[in-house]
């Protein structure tokens, strides 16, 4: 339940290439993002400094859009922002927004795979956007991914979408507000296909499985972890080689 005064903080968050702007433009739209002050880097760069492609230009907008968001923060003023959300900083802030009484949306935008995003980037950079390099696109993938699960349990209504699709509006796939288990259940499906190869391999064991109520079988901790980085790199592998393919053209 929102209080009356109750600030609010909405947060589109999500990897480089996974759609966060259209999310936003639908989102801006709607009642719950009225009378929030709406703070986007590219629109200062633009808008206040002239040039919103240069890194030096994209720097100081940087700045400024922090510390518009710290002011919103210290004066409990609604706001709004879009994140790749694979810093710590961000989830700090959504952490102090919410101990300082902010009612927090976040709305968590992914695809099914990095080398989707890679491929928008591609496109947004022969259009004359800017670029973001293939590493970092996959890195922040699984860390935006890692860090939406850490703000699960604490934020007030997540909103998960599914933009995997070029074309279509992103699918909500889900909606809640503990969401933690089914951020975990997210997570584990990158484990699918890699699962048996790393247990072929003595990387994992039959211990590192355990099973939940309703039957469902989960990797934990660890080899969690072990699986995601394996499958990190693979796609890694699988992207480069992507990208070396379309150069050779």
């Amino acid at each position: 339940m929102i209080l009356a005064e109750q600030p609010r903080l909405l947060l589109v968050a999500g990897p480089n290439g996974a759609g966060k702007t259209t999310v936003t433009e639908r989102g801006l739209a709607h009642e719950w993002f009225a009378g929030c002050e709406y703070i986007n880097p590219d629109l200062i760069a633009r808008d206040e400094f002239g040039d919103w492609n240069s890194a030096t230009t994209v720097l100081q907008a940087a700045n400024v859009a922090q510390e518009r968001r710290e002011r919103c923060l210290a004066e409990g003023h609604n706001l709004a922002f879009e994140s790749v959300f694979s810093a710590p900083d961000k989830v700090d802030f959504v952490r102090r927004a919410q101990a300082a009484g902010f009612f927090t949306r976040v709305f968590f935008v992914a695809t099914a795979d990095p080398s989707i995003n890679a491929a928008r980037v591609a496109r947004r950079v022969m259009q004359g956007g800017h670029d973001v390099p293939i590493q970092k696109i996959i890195t922040r993938h699984f860390r935006s991914i890692a860090n939406c699960s850490l703000v699960a349990r604490e934020v007030d209504r997540l909103y998960l979408y599914d933009n995997s699709v070029d074309g279509e509006q992103a699918k909500l796939v889900l909606r809640a507000a503990l969401a933690l288990d089914l951020m975990e259940e997210f997570r584990a499906i990158f484990a699918d296909r890699l699962a048996l190869t790393l247990i072929n391999r003595g990387q994992i064991g039959p211990n590192d499985f355990a099973e939940r109520e309703g039957g469902a079988v989960l990797l934990e901790g660890n080899a969690r972890r072990t699986v995601v980085v394996a499958y990190q790199e693979r796609k890694q592998e699988e992207v480069m080689h992507l990208s070396c393919s379309a150069a050779s053209f």
